[in-house]
């Protein structure tokens, strides 16, 4: 393991130890306690100038091993649907997700 990966898969550790607790749902599937890390992200593309806007949420893998696009991960009285997997170190998944506006 590379110290980089090393540096991100004790960072992403961190972060969830001050993760409030989610309810994470698969789209037909049963809810699953768990908790999540909301993080906002702005980062330029490596294959052009463009900037992009993410949003991620981090969980432990353990809870949630295989998560799904269209998803649903409620943090308090917030919705955010599963758009795409951004990562997974087995121990952290990383998901880009977006807000359910009511």
């Amino acid at each position: 393991m590379t110290v980089d990966a090393a540096f991100a898969q004790a960072a992403g550790s961190l972060i969830l130890e001050f993760a409030p607790p989610a309810i994470y749902t698969p789209p037909g599937g049963v809810s699953v306690p768990t908790i999540a890390a909301i993080e906002h992200v702005t980062r330029q593309r490596i294959d052009s100038m463009n900037i992009e806007r993410v949003v991620l949420a981090r969980m432990p893998a353990v809870d949630v091993p295989a998560p799904v696009r269209g998803a649903t991960i409620v943090i308090g009285a917030d919705t955010w649907t599963v758009e795409a997997l951004e990562g997974d170190d087995k121990t952290v998944v990383t998901v880009i997700v977006r807000r359910v506006v009511p």
